[in-house]
């Protein structure tokens, strides 16, 4: 073996010494790379030696956040961030735990933190950041002009408190563009009274949609679906967009406008990844056919004069979509600029909602009958007659235990949903505690500070996985797995709840849990907050968090009631990794099933 070893050694040597241009061009190209990564690594070492001498000395000097080492000049850690990003991201927090590093993408500087105390601290220290400039900045990425972005002010810095930022006092209220959205936010979509109004308009929109759909197969028995996935997502989509932007706009003004959303949201990657026009001309005519019908129903609307009803109406939608365009106009937005903001709420407040309703479905029928059941007995008194789709209260409806852990635990598993804050505050630091040493970190200010919800979400150390099962020596819901119950706690349980418990039996048998149980059972969410993060926190929190949960609870209680199913194939289903980190992730593979409804419903249809 040393001898072959040997022998290959001298025959590459003889090579060289053959083509010495080969070797001068071999040292050109490495060299840069090596002098690179050995600088890096030396200053980030160094970095780190710097702080361990703070924390020793307990002089309260937070050290510098430290660039984490890299080999190509100028480019840095761009190609793993954009195109391995998930396993990018679990591979730092893994190594560095607590600690934030800077990254090198593209000749631009970005602050990572992991999940737990760090994204704990940012939402605690709301004022000291902002979530403003990375949403600027994709609006920009993704065609908003330059005149719009002067009119608006929307990189602005005041805040959304009334009372601004530092440095800030001589913008008036009416001009803080943050100020203003948030609180058109919080008066129509954030309160309990438009919740309620949202949540019927799309209970309404999706029942009928989804019984007009069952008419059309009336007779028929089973029905073979070849992907669950694409039916759903196209009439949850027309659910929540005739909720917001009311049905006129796809019934009669754009109805391609689903076909064309989600062809532009199928390739959203690679658009944040800026490949060009003569790359994907596709995705770029979808996007521009979206933003068109958007922009058509705009006019629509000035056409018919204001809205009918006060609450919503069928041309100008809710009272949101109302409120927004008053914004937009009294800012001077052009008709292209509205569109393109108001194609990024649908974007906020659809996909994610819908890929979790589907990814909730999927799990409760592969769990089965016993899980389907209780579901059912739970919602039952929800609806307004036993054979009836019409719910009572939406707003108690997704207030449920059982379906509201369903929800949070698909979004835990599924959602990978981006945290982007800048600090706007030369005072922001984390700490990353490393016994008996408690090290300070000075996050830069204007320099973009990044995570995800899935690397908590993920976490085998902190999330419950209930008792070691005598069978298999292994926790029986492991943290890559789905578990209906995972955040609810039952009297007589002590595994259950959601946060590892420590010092318990382990070796048992399980037990299934019946609706007597679930009637017990508590909804648990306290102390899960650096962990479970898909709607952000603080003063930053998703606004509409409230109707995104009513979207699924909604979904799947109604597809339960209403529809049998059967023969799922859905075993090489898994999350689309490649719209890491865009929120819900969507399903990769097609889940076939066979459908039918319920015959004690088809009094109901139309």
């Amino acid at each position: 073996m040393s001898t072959s070893l040997t022998s290959q050694a001298a025959l590459l040597s003889a090579e060289l010494h053959k083509h010495p241009y080969l070797v001068i061009t071999l040292l050109f190209l490495t060299l840069p790379l090596l002098l690179t990564y050995t600088l890096s690594t030396y200053l980030f070492h160094r970095a780190v030696s710097t702080a361990k001498t703070n924390a020793a000395a307990n002089n309260g000097l937070a050290s510098p956040t430290p660039v984490l080492p890299y080999w190509i000049p100028f480019l840095g850690h761009t190609i793993p961030l954009v195109f391995d990003t998930s396993r990018f991201m679990r591979r730092l927090a893994s190594t560095y735990g607590n600690m934030p590093v800077k990254l090198y993408v593209g000749g631009h500087l970005l602050q990572f933190i992991s999940h737990g105390e760090p994204v704990a601290a940012l939402h605690r220290h709301a004022r000291k950041v902002t979530n403003v400039l990375i949403p600027v900045k994709f609006m920009a990425d993704t065609g908003l002009s330059k005149e719009d972005q002067l009119r608006g002010e929307i990189d602005e810095l005041s805040g959304v408190l009334p009372q601004p930022n530092p440095g800030w006092e001589h913008l008036p209220d009416h001009k803080r563009w943050n100020l203003c959205e948030h609180a058109v936010y919080g008066a129509h979509l954030s309160s309990s009274a438009q919740e309620s109004i949202l949540g019927a308009r799309f209970a309404e929109s999706f029942t009928r949609d989804l019984l007009s759909w069952a008419a059309e197969h009336d007779g028929e028995g089973w029905i073979d679906v070849p992907d669950l996935t694409k039916i759903l997502r196209e009439k949850l989509f027309i659910a929540a967009t005739s909720a917001l932007y009311g049905d006129e706009l796809l019934r009669r003004i754009a109805p391609n406008l689903p076909k064309d959303y989600w062809e532009w949201l199928d390739q959203m990657p690679r658009l944040f990844r800026r490949l060009p026009r003569w790359m994907i001309p596709g995705t770029y005519a979808a996007r521009e056919r979206t933003l068109d019908s958007l922009m058509k129903w705009d006019e629509a609307k000035r056409r018919g004069g204001p809205p009918s009803n006060g609450q919503w109406d069928p041309l100008h939608g809710s009272t949101l979509t109302q409120a927004r365009t008053m914004m937009f106009d009294e800012f001077g937005i052009s008709k292209e600029g509205s569109a393109l903001f108001h194609s990024a709420m649908l974007f906020a407040l659809t996909p994610n909602a819908t890929y979790a309703t589907i990814w909730a479905l999927i799990h409760i029928l592969r769990e089965g009958p016993n899980l389907i059941s209780r579901v059912l007995a739970e919602s039952a008194p929800y609806f307004q007659q036993p054979n009836s789709l019409s719910i009572k209260d939406t707003t108690e409806l997704s207030r449920l235990p059982l379906l509201s852990s369903i929800f949070m635990e698909t979004l835990r598993l599924r959602a990978a949903s981006p945290v982007g804050r800048t600090p706007i505050d030369d005072t922001f630091s984390l700490s990353s505690p490393a016994p008996p040493l408690n090290m300070k970190w000075k996050l830069d200010k204007d320099v973009h500070i990044i995570s995800s919800s899935w690397l908590g979400g993920h976490d085998a150390n902190f999330w419950n996985e209930g008792p070691i099962l005598a069978t298999t020596k292994r926790p029986a819901h492991p943290v890559d797995a789905f578990w209906a119950e995972r955040f609810l706690e039952y009297p007589d349980d002590p595994f259950s709840g959601p946060v590892k418990k420590k010092n318990l039996v382990h070796g048992v048998k399980m037990k299934e849990k019946t609706p007597s149980d679930d009637k017990k059972a508590k909804l648990v969410t306290q102390g899960t907050s650096s962990h479970w993060f898909p709607f952000g926190g603080g003063l930053n929190t998703c606004p509409g968090r409230h109707f995104a949960k009513k979207e699924v609870i909604v979904g799947v209680a109604v597809l339960l009631r209403a529809v049998e199913f059967s023969d799922l194939e859905s075993e090489g289903v898994d999350v689309n990794i490649g719209h890491f980190p865009f929120g819900t992730l969507p399903t990769k593979g097609a889940v076939s099933v066979r459908m039918r409804m319920k015959r004690d419903l088809k009094a109901e249809l139309p």
